[in-house]
């Protein structure tokens, strides 16, 4: 029981607490992380740990950047002077996203290049920034382990009353 308890409990705090922090988090691996490995093939870039991560987060929400319109993340973190590109290849619609990696996506997975330089809306993900998406996610996942604790707890406590009258109603009867 106390188990449930600190859990939903701990569920709860994660969400007041922590989700608010990943706007902060996420700027910051922009800014202070390398994305991919210096300057190098700028058709085949070799992505970082972080840059993979997100490729992947850029890819499946269809966004780009952490909350600011038309790249603007990566232009405040000179994405163009490290890389020799304004923004990674993921902030573009590709040609097939399902065939994609989606951890590394190069220049030939983009529909047209030029056109989502242009932040071009058939071509750039203009739609959500990547940190709305990523909260929303993350309040799901938090309501679900604050909803699934209090649920084990109810279940726990009502058997646990069920057991303490079955006890109470053995003493009565004998």
């Amino acid at each position: 029981i106390a188990g449930h308890m600190a859990s939903g409990i701990m569920g709860s705090l994660y969400k007041d607490e922590t989700i608010p922090e990943i706007r902060s988090g996420m700027r910051a691996t922009l800014t202070n992380q390398s994305y991919m490995d210096g300057k190098g093939d700028v058709e085949l870039p070799a992505y970082t740990k972080v840059g993979q991560y997100w490729n992947f987060l850029q890819t499946k929400y269809e966004c780009c950047g952490v909350d600011l319109a038309d790249a603007e993340d990566y232009i405040n973190a000179k994405f163009n002077d490290k890389y020799d590109v304004p923004f990674p290849y993921s902030c573009c619609v590709l040609k097939d996203k399902k065939d994609a990696d989606w951890r590394t996506i190069r220049l030939s997975n983009v529909k047209d290049w030029n056109l989502c330089k242009a932040f071009d809306a058939d071509h750039f993900h203009k739609h959500d920034q990547c940190h709305k998406k990523e909260k929303e996610w993350l309040d799901g996942k938090a309501n679900f382990i604050i909803g699934y604790n209090f649920c084990l707890l109810v279940l726990a406590l009502g058997s646990f009353a069920i057991l303490l009258l079955i006890v109470i109603c053995a003493m009565c009867c004998n």
